[in-house]
């Protein structure tokens, strides 16, 4: 069929991470969330160069520690917010946690084991 096949490890099939992404499970513009397993999925579009897409992660504190040290902190119930890149180079061989399938590019990251997971956005550099 002309095309390179390649495996990916994904954490559920490829139809049911595409089926994730609706409306029911929008967190933000172009972020999704897994409502069964513990990751979310960035969808965009195919021709994005993923080297200039940020994303940002929002956390609170989940364990005992976490939540004494934000009350002596007085930051008790504030988000962490993390920024990364979420790109790969152009000609990349790690297919080990993206894949394009039609028109978009569907990046899945998994959700923080040592923080509760509160949000996420993206964001395009031109």
């Amino acid at each position: 069929d002309n095309k390179i096949h390649t495996l990916v490890a994904l954490p559920e099939t490829k139809e049911e991470v595409m089926a994730h992404c609706s409306d029911a499970n929008l967190l933000s513009d172009f972020v999704y969330d897994s409502p069964v397993l513990h990751y979310y999925i960035i969808r965009i579009p195919k021709e994005w160069d993923t080297t200039k897409v940020l994303c940002t992660e929002g956390t609170v504190s989940s364990s005992l520690v976490d939540k004494g040290k934000d009350l002596i902190m007085r930051r008790k119930g504030k988000e962490k917010n993390s920024t990364y890149a979420v790109g790969y180079p152009a000609n990349s061989e790690d297919y080990s946690r993206w894949f394009i399938e039609g028109d978009y590019k569907y990046i899945i990251r998994t959700k923080p084991v040592n923080r509760a997971f509160s949000s996420a956005s993206i964001s395009y550099e031109n």
